[in-house]
């Protein structure tokens, strides 16, 4: 793996405990990141040679690892609470 794909998985990974440590559940990350993956599925494998991230899946995977390493709890998931209550405020009546 290239170094620049090791400082962005390390990103990634640290975004995670950012996350958590604010109480959002950082699995819609990496479910954004799956989506990301089957939409490039038929792009050569060869381009992630010279990318500076490493392939979508694999980001995702190693996300879902540290969640589970951290064992973030599951019972309630403020991010959606809290992102429902901004889609209110910001609604437009028409």
């Amino acid at each position: 793996m290239l170094t620049t794909q090791k400082l962005e998985t390390e990103a990634d990974l640290t975004a995670v405990d950012y996350l958590e440590k604010t109480g959002i559940d950082p699995e819609p990350f990496a479910n954004f990141l799956y989506r990301l993956a089957d939409q490039t599925k038929n792009l050569p494998s060869q381009i992630y040679w010279i990318s500076s991230h490493p392939e979508s899946k694999e980001r995702a995977e190693k996300i879902i690892e540290r969640i589970k390493v951290n064992d973030f709890p599951k019972a309630e998931k403020k991010d959606s609470l809290r992102f429902e209550r901004l889609k209110r405020s910001l609604k437009v009546s028409s």
